[in-house]
């Protein structure tokens, strides 16, 4: 049986949040209805407002609670490009971006935003960095990670 992470979002007035998007998501594609993912409960409807942090006053006028139901496998992937080695970090900013000084750790730095952008199926630039990698011999395509898709666990 899956593990489970239970997740907040709460909505300002007047704002759009991530369960609207789900919302409209599931109109389209019946992967992300709620009950897929452990369901959603609407935990306040209306105007609220309550406080979080100490003198800091919030207003929502929706609030989901959502159970994401994960599973941790454990995996062994022979020629994955491993970013938390400073020297692989150096060796990334060498080949993907020679106008940066590999020999300077914030360069790593600097590029990380780009790679870990939020995007619907990432920016470009790791587009061509997976290729380019899965090229060399790179088996890190291999690698499964995030929620347990429906009907598994």
């Amino acid at each position: 049986m899956p593990d489970c992470l239970r997740v907040l979002f709460l909505r300002a007035p007047g704002s759009r949040s991530i369960v609207d998007v789900l919302y409209a998501e599931q109109e389209k594609d019946a992967f992300f209805a709620p009950d897929n993912w452990g369901g959603g409960h609407l935990l306040l409807g209306g105007e609220n407002t309550f406080t979080l942090s100490p003198g800091i006053e919030y207003r929502a006028d929706m609030g989901y609670c959502y159970n994401i139901q994960y599973r941790i496998e454990a995996m062994e992937i022979s020629q994955v490009a491993d970013l938390r080695y400073p020297d692989t970090q150096e060796a990334f900013v060498r080949v993907f971006c020679p106008g940066l000084d590999p020999q300077d750790p914030t360069s790593f730095l600097a590029i990380l935003p780009t790679l870990v952008a939020p995007s619907l199926g990432g920016p470009e630039a790791t587009s061509l960095i997976g290729s380019y990698l899965r090229t060399h011999g790179a088996q890190a395509a291999r690698f499964r990670c995030g929620a347990v898709p429906p009907g598994a666990g």
